[in-house]
């Protein structure tokens, strides 16, 4: 605040002099804020009580726009008071009391704070330049105490007609401290049309033993724009589980002219937070009001508030994008053309790798080779695996005339025709010999196909408790069908397994193929503990897999089926998981992923390659 230079005094005589009232405009670049000073000149006169008023008074803005508010002070050129003493006993004066002489408009929503205290000098006493001086009254007192009592003789106060908010017709000790301020009236609105009217009047009481002259002091009134008022409402805009929500704000104030949004950003599983939004938008939509963003640094979080108004409120929303990365996605992300699709269905062999899927996605993609269709999910070993076993008969390929396959569409480093002699006869096991009912397999085919409705009966008569096939309060005797988890698919010999017509060269112990009838980018499980990703060991650990009566194997999101094996016959369908891997546990035996209705589940070897297991597929990316 700046005070107005002293007054100048003329020596005492009976006539009033008045100076003329200045008016500067300047800007406080420390508060950010207009200033106007409006300075109110004030008389000499005999025994003069003079009083140099200087308005000090701050706007709310550094700039001109429709926000802008503003405070208008104007201050009466003088205030005369002279008094002529008559004897000892004292004489009382007083300025006038009704004829205003401070009025304030302002625009600001929330009012201001008309205040008053001393000056430079930190002192109420008035003095003249002979060194006489008027002191202060030290108490509040009525003009009729202070009129009549001698206890007030040459002392001087002043009598503001608000104090403190409240009416006022009392004398008051005059400010002692340039740092401390008197209230004098608070407004809680705008007035911009009507001026708020003051009066601030002088009175003494003198005796002749006071020295006659001009007596001055300066003291300041304030005029200061009362804080915004302001609340910020966070939205979470979401019916599931969202963290880290920021506080709301609740009548708060600010001096400034803005405000900044929390920098706080909210959690929620499965979404990235992209900000906050003064319009309610559904998830992945574009904002469609004004986006506040913490990502973006302080300047995008800056709200203007509206100084004009009582109160400034804002209700903000958050902004979700969804983070789930599906199988769509990356199709659609990384490969082109029709090729990849058949029947609506994106290939297995064009799977572009699951890296980017999020856990727990799903879909059903097609195989090329014969257009079966599979449910591959991501699951939480983060490998993609076929939810669903193979049923691919080999033989059959759209993609080759004479029924062989290639690396562009199977598991498999060149290509693979098969042969169904050495496939099905002598060492890899002579399958064909022992077939007794031909819907059980398809004869021009190297793997036994049964049929869906070939197994019906021990479901229906509840020979193995019927859970295996329960999903969702069904059972899997009603959708044995393409398309559905709960189909058996094929059973296949090891050397149908890996792609091969002779196991010779593959199978010793320990040996990894690393091949399989699995679609390109598709291969059989590896063997071996949690440390190898690609493995059942580290997918039961991951998913806490158990088997028996009460087991969950046969559940979501794995869908592993009780489908036994095949010999001679079919043999402990119900009752018993078989699944290859790709590792040789000998010359004549592999290692599966086994588990049973009596609760034993792992990773055995020493199963020999002649017999017909099931097939899950994992993808090699």
């Amino acid at each position: 605040m700046k005070s107005m230079k002293k007054c100048k005094v003329t020596q005492p005589k009976l006539s009033v002099t008045g100076l003329k009232r200045k008016r500067r405009n300047r800007r406080d670049s420390s508060a950010g804020r207009f200033i106007t000073s409006s300075a109110g000149a004030v008389t000499s006169l005999i025994l003069m009580v003079t009083l140099c008023g200087v308005i000090n008074l701050f706007a709310v803005t550094t700039n001109t726009s429709a926000t802008t508010s503003s405070l208008t002070v104007s201050v009466a050129d003088s205030i005369n008071l002279d008094i002529l003493p008559t004897g000892s006993t004292g004489t009382f004066a007083t300025s006038s009391t009704s004829t205003n002489n401070v009025s304030v408009k302002t625009t600001n929503g929330t009012g201001y704070v008309l205040g008053i205290k001393a000056g430079t000098n930190n002192s109420n006493t008035l003095s003249t330049t002979g060194g006489a001086t008027i002191p202060s009254i030290t108490t509040s007192i009525s003009e009729s105490t202070f009129s009549t009592s001698s206890d007030y003789n040459d002392k001087w106060g002043y009598r503001p007609s608000k104090l403190n908010s409240a009416d006022n017709t009392n004398y008051l000790q005059a400010p002692t401290s340039s740092s401390t301020v008197t209230t004098l009236d608070q407004t809680t609105v705008a007035n911009a049309s009507t001026a708020n009217n003051y009066n601030v009047a002088v009175g003494a009481r003198v005796t002749n033993a006071t020295k006659s002259g001009a007596y001055s002091n300066t003291f300041v009134f304030t005029v200061v724009a009362n804080p915004t008022k302001y609340s910020i409402t966070y939205n979470q805009n979401a019916t599931d589980t969202v963290t880290n929500m920021p506080s709301n704000v609740t009548n708060a104030t600010t001096t400034g002219e803005t405000v900044n949004i929390a920098n706080t950003v909210p959690a929620r599983d499965g979404y990235n937070f992209k900000g906050w939004c003064t319009a309610q938008v559904a998830d992945g939509a574009s904002c469609t009001g004004t986006t506040y963003n913490p990502d973006g640094g302080g300047t995008d979080l800056t709200w203007t508030l509206d100084q004009t108004a009582a109160t400034n409120s804002l209700n903000v929303y958050a902004i979700w994008e969804s983070d789930i990365v599906s199988f769509n996605d990356v199709y659609e992300e990384y490969t082109v053309g029709a090729n990849n699709r058949i029947d609506g269905y994106y290939t297995m062999q064009s799977f572009p790798g699951c890296w980017d899927i999020t856990v727990g996605q799903e879909a059903q993609l097609i195989d090329s080779r014969d257009h079966k269709i599979y449910w591959v999910a991501k699951l939480t070993d983060d490998n993609c695996w076929m939810t669903q076993n193979l049923a691919l008969d080999i033989g059959f390929n759209y993609n080759s005339d004479d029924g062989s396959y290639s690396w562009e569409d199977t598991d498999i480093p060149d290509e693979w025709e098969p042969d169904w002699e050495s496939l099905m006869g002598g060492d890899n096991g002579e399958w064909y010999e022992d077939i007794d009912f031909e819907e059980e397999y398809n004869e021009s085919n190297y793997s036994i196909r049964p049929k869906y409705h070939s197994h019906q009966w021990e479901c229906w008569n509840g020979l193995f408790g019927n859970n295996y096939y329960i999903v969702n309060g069904s059972t899997g005797c009603d959708n044995l069908s393409q398309g559905t988890h709960y189909s058996f698919g094929n059973y296949y010999n090891w050397a149908a397994a890996i792609a091969v017509n002779d196991t010779n060269g593959y199978a010793s112990a320990g040996a990894n193929a690393d091949r399989s009838i699995c679609p390109a980018g598709w291969t059989l499980p590896d063997y071996g503990n949690n440390s190898l990703l690609d493995t059942y060991t580290h997918l039961r650990s991951e998913l806490g897999l158990t088997s028996g009566i009460n087991g969950n194997i046969h559940n979501s999101p794995a869908y592993f089926v009780y489908g036994g094996e095949w010999g001679d016959s079919s043999d402990d369908v119900g009752n018993v998981g078989y699944y290859w891997t790709k590792v040789a546990s000998n010359y004549d035996s592999a290692y599966i992923f086994y588990f049973d209705r009596q609760g034993n589940i792992g990773d055995y070897g020493w199963y020999s390659l002649e017999s017909g297991y099931q097939i899950r597929c994992v993808a090699r990316y």
